[in-house]
C-alpha cells in the first residue's frame, strides 16, 4: 500500500464491480485506493 497518499484512482465500494475495476487498474500499473464502509 502506498504510504504517501498518491493514488491514480479511488474506488468506492469493494463489491464485485469495485473489486474487478481495482484489479484491472492494478494490472495496468495504476495505483488504486479501495474504500468500503464495511
Amino acid at each position: 500500500m502506498s504510504q504517501n497518499g498518491n493514488y491514480d484512482f479511488l474506488v468506492l465500494g469493494q463489491g464485485l464491480a469495485g473489486s474487478l475495476l481495482a484489479w484491472r487498474l492494478l494490472r495496468r500499473g495504476r495505483r488504486v485506493l479501495v474504500m468500503d464502509d464495511g
